[in-house]
């Protein structure tokens, strides 16, 4: 069976990926690959991607909005990836594998009970 998923061998294809119109859902293909060029099975591991889309920056002073891609993983063990271009002009579509797990561990400590209290941690 296929090994883990080599991100330098994984390949994205789809139309998605040279034209779309802005403010239209488009889409493409992430196919994972091991190191040899197989294919991941979908009984492996399903891996995890973020897809962000980078809008062409013409002009060093005007608004930039990056988009996020909602990638959804589908039965063949690859996974979907849409999302709306908000301006027209080139893109940049930047696809990220999480290759490694992290665990963080917040902790605090506060002088009075007056200062305590909850927090709310949010994600990127």
């Amino acid at each position: 069976s296929p090994g883990q998923t080599n991100p330098t061998r994984t390949l994205a294809h789809g139309k998605g990926l040279v034209a779309s119109t802005s403010g239209l859902r488009s889409s493409f293909t992430i196919q994972p690959k091991d190191s040899f060029g197989n294919d991941r099975l979908p009984e492996q591991d399903s891996d995890l991607f973020a897809v962000y889309i980078y809008p062409e920056q013409k002009y060093p002073d005007t608004s930039f909005h990056v988009h996020k891609g909602v990638v959804t993983s589908q039965s063949d063990g690859s996974h979907t990836v849409d999302y709306i271009p908000g301006k027209s002009g080139y893109h940049t579509i930047a696809v990220i594998q999480a290759v490694a797990t992290e665990k963080q561990i917040v902790t605090t400590s506060y002088n009075t009970k007056a200062r305590g209290g909850t927090f709310k941690l949010q994600l990127g």
